[in-house]
């Protein structure tokens, strides 16, 4: 998934289509344009008795390495809150480094979609209000 913020102040989020059930490739990571960061997040989900983790990766437009964190979260309900969950945390780590020119990437098509307001999904509205704040 890409989020990207343009002058205008409008949010632009891409994913991959991808299915569990057929293999689409090798997907490589591609430098973001000139002046971007790029943060490659991932949430982790065990079941709801347990904080949810998340871990992301930040480069900038060269792909030099600028850093890595594992941050743990609060217990979610679902593999997708999740994934929310940590494309929120690593958004907010970014911007308080003063990376303000970020895109963002996740492998959950899922969560793209309720960003984008594609698909609807009640129960992670205040995850998305987050987001897009």
């Amino acid at each position: 998934m890409e989020w990207r913020q343009n002058g205008q102040g409008d949010l632009h989020w891409r994913g991959t289509q991808t299915s569990q059930n057929i293999p689409t490739g090798v997907h490589r990571w591609k430098r973001p344009q000139y002046g971007w960061s790029k943060c490659n997040t991932d949430g982790s989900f065990i079941n709801t008795e347990i904080a949810s983790s998340a871990g992301w990766v930040i480069r900038d437009s060269d792909g030099i390495y600028k850093g890595s964190v594992h941050a743990t979260g609060r217990r979610t309900q679902s593999a997708l809150e999740s994934e929310l969950q940590a494309i929120l945390i690593a958004l907010q780590h970014c911007w308080s480094l003063g990376i303000n020119q970020l895109i963002l990437e996740s492998d959950c098509q899922k969560a793209v979609n309720i960003i984008n307001s594609k698909q609807l999904h009640f129960a992670f509205y205040n995850w998305t209000r987050e987001i897009r704040a």
